[in-house]
């Protein structure tokens, strides 16, 4: 048996936060009594590549009308329209087709380009709005082009367990009335001697202080009183900027990493300070003055002035501890923001233990959309799989959250053995009212639910503000962060 699956692609609108770099990809919807429903929140679910210019520096590339074909060897090809960003003639290749492959429409592997194709290509084209005209499409807004085409049952129920807001059927746990704290961003939650404590970027006070709330409970923490541990008065070297704090304990010892600046904005850096021995972590006294993370030769991470760090993050992964961060050059041109990885010592947890790796770049519309920019991953470990989320673009209304994934055994200093998703998986449409999804940590409860901690805009310009949702995990183990009731 085979169902119908719409392919389509959507016009951009700024009223409706919907940008070029986001309209312009591939979209999927299935039939119900002749109507057509979006999966994905309407949301695009094939990207094509940015291309990469020899500094580095990144091409914005879109699509427009993708044409599917069903190869009979249980795959499907796609031909498209390659396109700048923003919706331009793609200058680069024109008259060339974008193509690439999938079995399952989740996975994407894009080939390179083509002319051979063109012929197939246009006669395709030419009868793929037809094969739609017995469909109603009018509930899927912002339609401006669409095709169907016949799958198994089995792809379509594997597309709707992943594509379709998840339905729980019991909500173990307490429900949070987000958002938990106005003006603070980039939160994260940490279990520590059976406490939970909350720290957070201060959009209040222009980031210059960093507070941290103690609770017992989970649910206690929105009201839970604030503990000032840093600001920008306390170290001669330290005067602002106090970005993405993270609790992360290494060999058994407690730290909070973070970004600091000595005075501007193109000297942020990575740091991190300790919990002394027997120290209370809501005690400011408690904790050491914070240090640069430096290279495995005690040089600096980036050249002050021309790179920053931030958003650096900790794991442990089969034997050995690991740091991603994102990094951007600026000088003499600016490249965006990078996702960099590198092992770390964990006798001296402010030295790598490795050279830094490039892991990923925003190449994607949805990660290059207002700005380049990869930032605020954090670990989430799941059986045999180690999940990165990290978060993307601006961090205005576009914001959002995508992952990387790799199993065991595989090196994660090499980034082609990782999975990158093709399309983000909390974004502006995921949860009504919530715009700009982003910059989340995770912290799991004694009875091992999953809690993702996240900042959201609740109105497209309201401040960033944090929020507390439990995780649930769709069919492939991967992190679902939009359930609600």
């Amino acid at each position: 048996m085979s169902e119908k699956l719409i392919i389509y692609t959507r016009e951009a609108s700024k009223e409706l936060y919907y940008d070029p770099r986001l309209a312009y990809s591939m979209h999927l919807a299935y039939v119900d009594n002749g109507k057509a429903v979006a999966f994905n929140h309407n949301s695009g679910v094939f990207f094509a590549k940015a291309t990469e210019n020899e500094d580095g520096s990144l091409n914005p590339k879109s699509i427009q009308k993708p044409v599917v074909t069903d190869m009979g060897d249980g795959s499907y090809r796609i031909l498209a329209t390659r396109i700048e960003g923003d919706g331009d003639a793609d200058a680069q290749d024109q008259g060339k087709l974008l193509m690439a492959v999938t079995k399952d429409f989740i996975r994407y592997t894009e080939l390179p380009m083509t002319a051979d194709y063109n012929d197939i290509y246009v006669q395709a084209l030419a009868g793929a709005e037809d094969s739609c005209q017995e469909v109603d499409l009018s509930d899927i807004v912002g339609l401006v082009y669409a095709m169907q085409i016949e799958v198994p049952d089995e792809i379509m129920h594997y597309l709707k367990q992943k594509l379709c807001p998840m339905k729980v059927d019991k909500w173990d746990g307490p429900i949070f009335n987000n958002p938990i704290a106005i003006n603070r961003a980039d939160p994260d939650v940490y279990l520590y001697n059976g406490k939970y404590y909350y720290i957070a970027t201060n959009d209040a006070d222009d980031n210059h202080t960093l507070y941290i709330r103690e609770a017992d409970r989970l649910e206690d923490i929105p009201e839970a009183e604030e503990h000032l541990i840093l600001d920008s008065d306390m170290y001669d070297d330290i005067k602002g900027l106090l970005w993405a704090p993270e609790f992360h304990e290494v060999e058994g010892k407690l730290y909070i990493f973070h970004a600091a600046t000595r005075g501007e904005f193109f000297a942020e850096e990575s740091r991190l300070m300790e919990l002394k021995e027997g120290g209370n972590p809501i005690n400011a006294s408690d904790w050491t003055k914070p240090r640069r993370i430096v290279r495995m030769d005690g040089s600096e991470l980036c050249e002050e002035g021309k790179e920053i760090t931030l958003d650096m993050t900790c794991f442990n992964w089969e034997g050995d501890y690991y740091v991603i961060w994102s990094q951007r050059q600026f000088l003499p041109k600016d490249l965006g923001a990078w996702l960099y990885i590198a092992k770390l010592n964990p006798q001296k947890p402010w030295m790598l233990a490795s050279d830094p790796i490039v892991l990923s770049k925003p190449d994607y519309g949805w990660g290059n959309n207002h700005t380049f920019v990869e930032e605020g991953p954090f670990a989430l470990i799941r059986g045999d799989k180690l999940y990165i989320t990290f978060s993307a673009a601006a961090v205005d209304e576009s914001y959002v959250v995508s992952y990387l994934m790799i199993e065991t055994g595989k090196d994660l200093l090499d980034p082609g053995q990782w999975f990158k998703s093709n399309y983000p998986i909390l974004t502006s449409r995921s949860v009504q009212g919530e715009y700009g999804t982003g910059h989340n940590a995770y912290v799991i409860d004694p009875e091992g639910r999953v809690w993702n901690t996240y900042h959201a805009r609740f109105g497209a310009t309201a401040p960033r503000s944090s929020s507390i949702r439990q995780v649930f995990f769709d069919v492939d183990g991967v992190p679902v962060l939009d359930v609600v009731l």
